[in-house]
């Protein structure tokens, strides 16, 4: 209950926020651009094995 709560004073606080986007990143001082371009890299690697990897896997481990 409390985690839905949260989620919706997140939400709202994003509707007030402007994100600066990708771009943005570029004029961040230390590794902060980098850091971040590194996450947004290994979460769509992460996805690209999340739709190829784990269906065959899967059918693997349940022997059909």
């Amino acid at each position: 209950m409390i985690a839905s709560e949260l989620l919706a004073a997140m939400a709202a606080a994003a509707v007030f926020a402007t994100p600066d986007g990708l771009g943005g990143l570029t004029g961040e001082p230390g590794l902060r651009g980098v850091a971040v371009l590194v996450g947004v890299a290994g979460a769509t690697y992460a996805m690209v094995l999340v739709y190829t990897a784990l269906p065959r896997a899967w059918a693997a481990w349940g022997g059909e």
